[in-house]
């Protein structure tokens, strides 16, 4: 019977898929741009995305950065890789809550919430 109710456990547990928000940036000091260097012909943040993305207990992967201007390499590097239209709403997304978080207000909130409705939806599928 322990088999039986761990088997059942498990599957419950692997049925509910993650998203993995990865935070990155390229302004450190000690090695800058190290998410965009070269590792057997792949950025270091492509390894650590395409790994992630093999995983069957993980549904999305998101990489957040900031608005800084040294990170728009980043940035472009990403959209030059992932789904160009998924990209673009995620980087309003966590745009638009990075400005909550530092106590501002949005000149869309209804945009907002809307991107995050059809992004949410989106994951539950």
């Amino acid at each position: 019977m322990i088999v039986g109710e761990s088997i059942l456990l498990l599957k419950k547990y692997i049925e509910h898929k993650l998203l993995v928000i990865i935070q990155a940036r390229t302004s450190s000091k000690r090695f800058r741009n190290k998410v965009l260097k070269k590792i057997y012909g792949e950025t270091l943040i492509s390894h650590i995305v395409n790994r992630l993305k093999k995983s069957n207990l993980i549904s999305n992967v998101i990489v957040a950065t900031s608005k800084e201007k040294s990170d728009d390499k980043l940035v472009k590097h990403l959209n030059d890789e992932q789904d160009e239209d998924k990209f673009a709403q995620w980087s309003h997304v966590l745009l638009d809550q990075a400005l909550l978080a530092e106590r501002g207000t949005l000149k869309d909130p209804t945009g907002f919430v809307t991107r995050l409705n059809k992004l949410m939806l989106e994951l539950s599928k």
